[in-house]
Protein backbone atom coordinates (compact mmCIF):
# COMPACT_ATOMS: atom_id res chain seq x y z
CA UNK A 1 0.00 0.00 0.00
CA UNK A 2 1.19 3.26 -0.79
CA UNK A 3 -0.25 6.18 0.72
CA UNK A 4 -1.55 9.12 -1.25
CA UNK A 5 0.64 12.37 -1.76
CA UNK A 6 -2.32 14.11 -0.78
CA UNK A 7 -6.08 14.26 -0.25
CA UNK A 8 -6.93 13.53 -3.75
CA UNK A 9 -10.25 14.34 -5.30
CA UNK A 10 -11.79 12.22 -8.35
CA UNK A 11 -9.65 11.86 -11.15
CA UNK A 12 -6.59 13.01 -9.60
CA UNK A 13 -4.04 11.54 -11.88
CA UNK A 14 -0.14 10.57 -10.96
CA UNK A 15 3.14 9.19 -12.28
CA UNK A 16 4.88 6.84 -10.22
CA UNK A 17 7.97 4.66 -11.32
CA UNK A 18 9.54 1.84 -10.34
CA UNK A 19 13.40 1.85 -10.52
CA UNK A 20 15.07 -2.12 -9.53
CA UNK A 21 18.89 -2.30 -9.55
CA UNK A 22 20.63 -5.93 -9.61
CA UNK A 23 23.93 -6.98 -8.29
CA UNK A 24 25.75 -6.09 -11.04
CA UNK A 25 24.32 -2.91 -11.52
CA UNK A 26 21.61 -3.20 -14.33
CA UNK A 27 18.91 -1.00 -13.58
CA UNK A 28 15.62 -1.39 -15.02
CA UNK A 29 12.93 1.86 -14.89
CA UNK A 30 9.08 1.24 -14.95
CA UNK A 31 6.36 4.14 -14.97
CA UNK A 32 3.08 3.64 -14.64
CA UNK A 33 0.16 6.26 -14.57
CA UNK A 34 -2.55 5.74 -11.77
CA UNK A 35 -5.44 7.91 -10.87
CA UNK A 36 -6.51 8.29 -7.14
CA UNK A 37 -10.26 8.98 -6.14
CA UNK A 38 -13.53 7.65 -7.63
CA UNK A 39 -14.57 8.70 -11.02
CA UNK A 40 -18.73 10.07 -10.83
CA UNK A 41 -21.36 9.83 -13.28
CA UNK A 42 -22.59 12.48 -15.32
CA UNK A 43 -26.33 13.94 -14.44
CA UNK A 44 -28.33 13.73 -17.79
CA UNK A 45 -29.76 17.39 -18.20
CA UNK A 46 -31.52 16.99 -21.81
CA UNK A 47 -33.97 15.34 -22.88
CA UNK A 48 -36.15 15.02 -20.06
CA UNK A 49 -37.59 11.60 -19.11
CA UNK A 50 -39.72 10.58 -21.52
CA UNK A 51 -39.74 13.74 -23.68
CA UNK A 52 -40.87 13.59 -26.95
CA UNK A 53 -38.81 14.67 -29.72
CA UNK A 54 -40.41 15.44 -33.32
CA UNK A 55 -38.01 14.80 -35.20
CA UNK A 56 -35.19 11.60 -35.76
CA UNK A 57 -32.20 14.02 -34.56
CA UNK A 58 -31.59 14.30 -31.13
CA UNK A 59 -29.47 15.94 -29.01
CA UNK A 60 -28.11 14.12 -25.96
CA UNK A 61 -26.27 16.24 -22.56
CA UNK A 62 -25.17 16.09 -19.84
CA UNK A 63 -23.64 17.95 -16.96
CA UNK A 64 -19.85 18.04 -16.49
CA UNK A 65 -17.71 16.20 -13.95
CA UNK A 66 -14.51 17.44 -12.67
CA UNK A 67 -11.11 15.42 -13.50
CA UNK A 68 -12.95 13.12 -16.64
CA UNK A 69 -11.55 13.33 -20.19
CA UNK A 70 -14.09 11.32 -22.06
CA UNK A 71 -17.56 10.62 -22.10
CA UNK A 72 -19.26 7.11 -23.47
CA UNK A 73 -22.55 7.40 -24.53
CA UNK A 74 -24.51 4.39 -24.98
CA UNK A 75 -27.41 4.71 -26.98
CA UNK A 76 -30.49 1.37 -27.35
CA UNK A 77 -33.31 2.00 -30.31
CA UNK A 78 -35.31 -0.70 -30.43
CA UNK A 79 -32.97 -3.08 -32.28
CA UNK A 80 -28.94 -2.03 -31.59
CA UNK A 81 -26.97 -1.08 -28.66
CA UNK A 82 -24.58 1.96 -29.67
CA UNK A 83 -21.84 3.31 -27.72
CA UNK A 84 -20.19 6.11 -28.67
CA UNK A 85 -17.04 7.94 -26.97
CA UNK A 86 -17.19 12.05 -26.85
CA UNK A 87 -13.43 13.18 -25.79
CA UNK A 88 -14.45 16.40 -23.13
CA UNK A 89 -17.13 17.08 -24.48
CA UNK A 90 -21.16 17.36 -22.58
CA UNK A 91 -23.35 16.71 -25.46
CA UNK A 92 -23.65 13.76 -28.16
CA UNK A 93 -25.94 14.63 -31.72
CA UNK A 94 -27.37 12.02 -32.94
CA UNK A 95 -28.81 12.31 -36.43
CA UNK A 96 -30.83 9.59 -38.70
CA UNK A 97 -32.57 7.84 -35.86
CA UNK A 98 -33.93 4.52 -37.98
CA UNK A 99 -37.64 4.81 -36.86
CA UNK A 100 -40.04 6.25 -34.44
CA UNK A 101 -40.24 4.90 -30.84
CA UNK A 102 -38.64 4.92 -27.42
CA UNK A 103 -35.22 5.25 -27.06
CA UNK A 104 -33.07 4.60 -23.64
CA UNK A 105 -29.76 6.37 -23.05
CA UNK A 106 -27.22 6.73 -20.32
CA UNK A 107 -23.82 8.40 -20.07
CA UNK A 108 -20.24 7.24 -18.03
CA UNK A 109 -17.13 8.99 -17.14
CA UNK A 110 -13.55 8.26 -18.01
CA UNK A 111 -10.15 9.48 -16.43
CA UNK A 112 -7.00 10.38 -18.29
CA UNK A 113 -6.09 6.75 -17.80
CA UNK A 114 -9.31 5.24 -18.27
CA UNK A 115 -10.62 4.72 -15.29
CA UNK A 116 -14.69 4.69 -15.96
CA UNK A 117 -17.68 5.34 -13.25
CA UNK A 118 -20.80 3.17 -12.93
CA UNK A 119 -23.62 4.27 -15.51
CA UNK A 120 -25.72 7.14 -15.28
CA UNK A 121 -29.40 7.38 -14.55
CA UNK A 122 -31.01 5.81 -17.21
CA UNK A 123 -33.58 7.87 -19.30
CA UNK A 124 -35.89 7.54 -22.42
CA UNK A 125 -36.90 9.58 -24.94
CA UNK A 126 -39.61 9.21 -27.91
CA UNK A 127 -38.93 9.86 -31.60
CA UNK A 128 -42.58 10.81 -32.78
CA UNK A 129 -42.40 12.80 -36.58
CA UNK A 130 -45.93 11.47 -37.44
CA UNK A 131 -49.03 13.85 -37.20
CA UNK A 132 -52.03 12.68 -34.89
CA UNK A 133 -55.16 11.46 -36.47
CA UNK A 134 -59.13 10.92 -35.45
CA UNK A 135 -59.45 7.73 -35.40
CA UNK A 136 -63.11 8.12 -34.26
CA UNK A 137 -66.02 10.86 -34.43
CA UNK A 138 -69.62 10.67 -32.89
CA UNK A 139 -72.02 13.32 -32.57
CA UNK A 140 -75.39 13.85 -31.46
CA UNK A 141 -77.44 16.65 -30.65
CA UNK A 142 -81.43 17.55 -29.67
CA UNK A 143 -81.00 20.66 -32.15
CA UNK A 144 -84.32 20.51 -34.22
CA UNK A 145 -85.31 22.91 -36.72
CA UNK A 146 -88.24 24.63 -36.84
CA UNK A 147 -90.45 23.79 -40.32
CA UNK A 148 -92.40 26.58 -41.06
CA UNK A 149 -89.82 28.91 -40.74
CA UNK A 150 -86.94 26.76 -41.94
CA UNK A 151 -84.31 28.50 -38.32
CA UNK A 152 -82.56 25.82 -36.61
CA UNK A 153 -83.92 26.49 -33.10
CA UNK A 154 -80.98 26.73 -30.52
CA UNK A 155 -79.84 23.33 -28.26
CA UNK A 156 -77.03 21.17 -27.73
CA UNK A 157 -74.53 19.72 -30.04
CA UNK A 158 -72.13 17.30 -28.46
CA UNK A 159 -69.14 16.01 -30.65
CA UNK A 160 -66.44 12.99 -29.18
CA UNK A 161 -63.30 13.03 -30.72
CA UNK A 162 -60.49 10.26 -30.09
CA UNK A 163 -57.48 10.27 -31.84
CA UNK A 164 -54.41 7.79 -32.51
CA UNK A 165 -52.08 9.04 -30.21
CA UNK A 166 -52.37 11.18 -26.53
CA UNK A 167 -51.85 14.97 -27.42
CA UNK A 168 -49.92 17.61 -25.58
CA UNK A 169 -52.64 19.27 -25.00
CA UNK A 170 -56.41 18.98 -26.01
CA UNK A 171 -57.13 20.00 -29.64
CA UNK A 172 -59.29 23.20 -30.05
CA UNK A 173 -62.47 22.61 -32.40
CA UNK A 174 -63.56 25.57 -34.73
CA UNK A 175 -67.09 25.98 -36.02
CA UNK A 176 -66.99 28.25 -38.66
CA UNK A 177 -70.50 29.35 -39.99
CA UNK A 178 -70.76 32.57 -42.54
CA UNK A 179 -69.99 35.15 -40.75
CA UNK A 180 -69.04 33.81 -37.31
CA UNK A 181 -66.13 31.89 -36.37
CA UNK A 182 -66.52 30.02 -32.47
CA UNK A 183 -63.73 28.26 -30.82
CA UNK A 184 -64.30 25.05 -28.35
CA UNK A 185 -62.48 23.76 -25.79
CA UNK A 186 -63.40 20.00 -24.76
CA UNK A 187 -65.75 20.00 -21.81
CA UNK A 188 -64.72 16.55 -20.59
CA UNK A 189 -61.34 14.41 -21.44
CA UNK A 190 -62.01 10.77 -21.04
CA UNK A 191 -58.45 9.52 -19.86
CA UNK A 192 -57.50 6.29 -19.89
CA UNK A 193 -53.88 5.21 -18.95
CA UNK A 194 -53.95 1.84 -20.81
CA UNK A 195 -55.56 3.43 -23.94
CA UNK A 196 -53.35 4.79 -26.60
CA UNK A 197 -55.37 8.09 -25.97
CA UNK A 198 -57.61 9.95 -24.63
CA UNK A 199 -61.41 10.79 -25.74
CA UNK A 200 -62.38 14.85 -26.43
CA UNK A 201 -66.14 15.64 -25.45
CA UNK A 202 -67.47 18.88 -26.87
CA UNK A 203 -70.77 20.21 -25.47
Amino acid sequence: NIPRPRASPAGDVYLFTIRAVDRAGNQTEIQRVVSLGTITAPTLTTPLNNECVPQTTVELKWAPVSGVTTYAVTLIPPALPQQVFTPNSTLFRRSGLPKDGTYQWSVRSFDAVGNRSDPSQTRNFRVDTQRPIVTALATGSDVVPVTRTGVVRLGKFTMQLQFSEKLKAPPTVTFDPPGDVIKAQPTRVLGNPTAPSDVYVYE
